[in-house]
């Protein structure tokens, strides 16, 4: 039984290994290069008992070194539509008997190659005159990829060597730079640059990007187009001028890069190249001509030019041509128009120019025409008569608003009235007439021109000496007028002199005047005199003879031992005299100071200052009297300030009648506040000093109401004396009285004495 089984086994066996077999080859795969985007189906195929299963994989390397196997299919055949950059690698296809696990396997390659290309094969880039173009290079293809740059000039290719990320080696105006390019893996993304510094107009044209790689090559063009503001319209030409309106025309400016939006007519009054007055500005759209329409007045000079304007603003202005529209008659009369009898048989006539909008063009003159008038005429009807005599005036020069023109109208008759008219004209014609005016001529002539001289000169004052023989009776006074060099016209009225002199005081020495004199009376006045020039002396003026020859050459001999003995010594007497005054100005001081001894305080600082418009509740504001002699009759005496000034005010004589007199004279001196020993620039304060010798400077003269008689004691020695004023009011004055004399011991040594005049 055991040898029936064993048999039975051994036949089963031998029957399964005839009916299983190895498979063995039919198709198989072998290393591919393909396309990017190519489709293909790849056939693998074997055969064997039973039918072997046919399964795909590729094999994949890890970064540790191992590999691994991924299954794509189970079918024959490995379709790749379309081929994309992750096929590429290593495959594996395995056929395999499914009843014994036998398999055989082909491994091949698959080499995926991507050829350069661009989506966009041209592209435009602008960019701003003076910046940095940048051309931008997008490329896919296989990596690595070569890039070149060239430019197109004249229909050849000009070659633009620059290493990535290099400055071009003639030019380092040009780099090019690689951008980032990993944004996707899987789409052979590359970026190149060229970037062009400081483009100028001529940098515009056509730039070519080559890029190549092991499996071809692909290019693509770049329009540059460099943009500046327009140029300058050419040619610019004045074809027609009338009244009001202009024509013109141009030629077309360089839009230089950006085409040109529009063009602009500029124009302003007057010649200058330089915009100084107010610009009107006129669209003329595209045109290369253009018209001013009734936009100009007649008789003006305008400056006009073209600009152009594109995107980018608007560039220089073309060149300015100046020209002058043609004149219409005035339409205005002159203003201002004055009129004045000068006599008999005379009138004068003053007048301005019509405002200059009226013009309307360049005024030549003036047409003046008068008529005798009527008696119990109406001027103010409508149907007046125009004025028949008719004067003509021209211009010296050119005509201004502000330029006022006189004319005066002749052999008139005595005591007569005239209507009077004037007109503006230019070379177009008469403009219209001004409202008529009456005047009346004078029953009486005006007195005549003066003649005048100069009889004497003093460094402040002119003596003016008028001719006898001119003088005129009918003369109520005189004018003369006058004036330094550069500054404006003074005058000053004197009655009529006997003496027919008149003095001009209160002048500057040394000085340059102009004058003139006018004559008044009740017809009127004169007509002026000729004018004078003339000079005032020098302060120290001093007759100068011009020495001869023989006295220079003497004094050149003897310089050395004449003059300079006699500059010596006059240096030693100055020396001599500001030393002995400087003495007698400190014993002055010290006999101040020996008669106020008994002072703790200077006087400014105990002296009370008594408003004299504010007196107070017991204060020393009590007003004295002066005698018909001009003595002081009461004084308010007050103690120093070691007494209270509480105490009631001591009343005396301040000098008995009868006693010596000094005159004292005053004049203008400061003080401020109740500071009254300091000398400040206030305005009405006033100071008496006493004259205690003849040795004195002079006092300048004054007025008698300027003039003040004070009174004095033999007796008292006082050695200074203040007294303060202000104006017609009264005010403060303080005096320092030091007493010898033992009867008045009684009454303080020192005091301060307070008293205001009325």
């Amino acid at each position: 039984m055991f040898i029936t089984i064993f048999v039975s086994l051994c036949i089963c066996m031998t029957t399964s290994a005839a009916d299983s077999t190895t498979p063995e080859w039919d198709e198989v795969p072998y290393d591919l290069n393909l396309g990017l985007g190519d489709s293909i189906k790849i056939n693998c195929s074997a055969h064997g008992t039973p039918e072997p299963i046919i399964r795909w994989s590729k094999i994949t390397h890890q970064d540790t070194g191992e590999s691994s196997t991924v299954i794509l299919t189970g079918s024959s055949h490995l379709i790749l539509d379309p081929v994309k950059l992750s096929d590429d690698g290593q495959y594996e296809c395995k056929a395999t008997n499914p009843k014994n696990q036998q398999s055989i396997s082909k491994t091949f390659k698959i080499k995926v190659f991507d050829i350069p290309r661009f989506i966009s094969k041209t592209s435009r880039v602008t960019a701003l005159r003076g910046a940095t173009a940048v051309l931008t290079c997008e490329v896919f293809g296989g990596k690595p990829i070569t890039n070149s740059w060239f430019r197109e000039l004249a229909g050849k290719l000009e070659s633009i060597e620059c290493s990535t990320g290099q400055p071009h080696s003639s030019a380092s105006r040009y780099s090019v730079v690689e951008k980032d390019s990993s944004y996707e893996s899987e789409s052979n993304r590359s970026v190149f640059e060229l970037h062009i510094s400081e483009v100028e107009l001529n940098d515009s044209g056509s730039y070519i990007c080559k890029a190549s790689n092991e499996f071809g090559k692909d290019q693509k063009t770049n329009i540059l187009t460099v943009q500046d503001l327009p140029s300058s319209p050419a040619n610019i030409v004045i074809d027609e001028i009338f009244t009001r309106t202009v024509s013109l025309h141009w030629t077309a400016a360089s839009d230089n890069g950006s085409p040109i939006k529009r063009y602009l007519v500029q124009y302003w009054q007057g010649a200058t190249t330089s915009n100084t007055n107010k610009l009107f500005e006129e669209d003329a759209s595209l045109k290369l001509s253009y018209q001013l329409y009734e936009e100009l007045d007649p008789g003006v000079t305008y400056s006009i030019r073209v600009v152009a304007e594109n995107s980018l603003g608007k560039g220089l202005p073309s060149k300015t041509i100046a020209f002058t529209t043609k004149e219409e008659k005035p339409d205005g009369a002159p203003i201002d128009i004055q009129v004045e009898s000068k006599g008999t048989q005379t009138i004068e006539v003053v007048w301005k120019a019509p405002f200059t909008n009226h013009w309307r063009g360049r005024l030549k003159g003036y047409n003046l025409a008068y008529r005798e008038l009527k008696p119990d005429e109406d001027t103010t009807s409508s149907s007046t008569s125009y004025p028949t005599t008719n004067v003509d005036i021209k211009f010296d020069g050119d005509a201004a608003q502000s330029y006022q023109q006189k004319t005066t109208i002749k052999n008139l008759k005595a005591k007569t009235s005239y209507l009077i008219m004037i007109r503006a004209y230019n070379d177009a014609g008469f403009g219209p007439f001004s409202a008529p005016i009456t005047v009346e001529t004078a029953h009486l002539d005006p007195p005549k021109p003066p003649k005048i001289r100069i009889a004497d000169k003093k460094a402040s004052s002119l003596l003016v000496k008028l001719d006898e023989s001119e003088v005129n009776n009918d003369v109520d006074y005189y004018i003369i007028y006058f004036k330094e060099e550069n500054s404006s016209w003074l005058h000053r009225s004197f009655p009529k002199s006997k003496s027919n002199d008149y003095e001009l005081d209160n002048l500057k020495s040394g000085t340059w005047y102009e004058i003139y004199m006018v004559s008044e009376s009740d017809a009127g006045s004169s007509e002026p005199s000729k004018n004078i020039m003339i000079k005032t002396l020098e302060d120290s003026y001093q007759p100068v003879t011009e020495p001869s020859y023989d006295d220079l050459r003497s004094a050149q001999y003897y310089g050395s031992f004449i003059v300079i003995p006699i500059a010596i010594t006059i240096i030693i007497v100055v020396i001599v005299c500001a030393v002995a005054y400087v003495f007698v100005y400190i014993e002055g001081k010290k006999t101040d100071i020996l008669a106020s001894n008994y002072m703790t305080h200077t006087p400014a600082q105990n002296f009370q200052y008594i408003g004299p418009l504010s007196p107070q509740s017991g204060s020393l504001h009590h007003p004295t009297i002066m005698s018909t002699d001009n003595s002081v009759l009461s004084l308010h005496r007050y103690a120093n300030d070691t007494i209270g000034r509480s105490q009631p005010l001591l009343t005396r004589t301040l000098l008995p009648k009868g006693s010596e007199t000094m005159k004292c004279y005053y004049h203008k001196r400061p003080i401020m506040g109740d500071t009254v020993n300091q000398e400040y620039a206030t305005p009405y304060e006033t100071r008496i000093y006493r004259e205690r010798s003849s040795s004195l400077p002079p006092v300048p003269p004054v007025q008698d109401n300027q003039r003040m008689i004070g009174t004095m004691d033999r007796s008292r020695n006082l050695p200074s004396q203040h007294i303060y004023m202000n104006g017609s009011h009264s005010s403060l004055a303080s005096i320092t009285d030091f007493t010898r004399k033992p009867e008045n011991v009684d009454d303080s040594n020192t005091r301060y004495d307070y008293f205001n005049f009325l």
